[in-house]
């Protein structure tokens, strides 16, 4: 459980323990991209030790191996270490665009960075297109945007979720504002 990754991913040192750290806040990312900002022979070293799994044949996805938890891991990187990590990956032009808008969100939060209105939308539209309604809302209650396209996401994840009185209360707001 938490504790058994915990220790695992602390057994971990050096850029090894970056490794890890990397493809816990990434998720899961195209081997390529982990090869552009991570030593070679570290990357072998962390797979030899079972720790990443590679799935695909072609397009070569990477992420920890699935017993070792990637929130895990995410959780017990520092803020900072989070925010280094986050900058050498983003540094390697076309990486921005490999992160999900849920994951970069996560990321920048771990980081302690500031999150943008429009990055919280995105996020939120991802949960919803998937059909995570709960999570959805969980996104834009910390995002602090009422922004009227932000409440027709959160009306429509409001009505997904059951939680009709509540979409009635944003939809008043939605007609006084039009």
């Amino acid at each position: 459980s938490r504790a058994i990754h915990t220790t695992t991913a602390q057994r971990a040192k050096g850029k090894e323990l970056e490794t890890l750290q990397l493809l816990a806040l990434s998720e899961e990312i195209p081997l390529s991209a982990l090869m552009s900002v991570g030593d070679a022979d570290v990357v072998d070293s962390v797979h030899a030790q079972g720790l990443l799994e590679i799935r695909g044949r072609y397009s070569r996805k990477v992420s920890l191996q699935g017993t070792l938890s990637h929130q895990v891991v995410a959780d017990a990187t520092a803020p900072g270490k989070a925010r280094e990590l986050l900058e050498i990956f983003l540094g390697v032009p076309g990486n921005e665009a490999l992160l999900k808008p849920s994951v970069r969100l996560k990321w920048q939060q771990i980081a302690g960075l500031p999150t943008s209105p429009g990055l919280v939308h995105d996020a939120a539209l991802e949960a919803l297109s998937e059909g995570h309604a709960d999570l959805c809302l969980e996104i834009l209650n910390e995002g602090h945007d009422a922004s009227p396209e932000t409440d027709l996401v959160r009306l429509e994840a409001l009505i997904g979720g059951g939680y009709l009185e509540h979409a009635g209360e944003i939809l008043e707001r939605l007609r006084a504002q039009f």
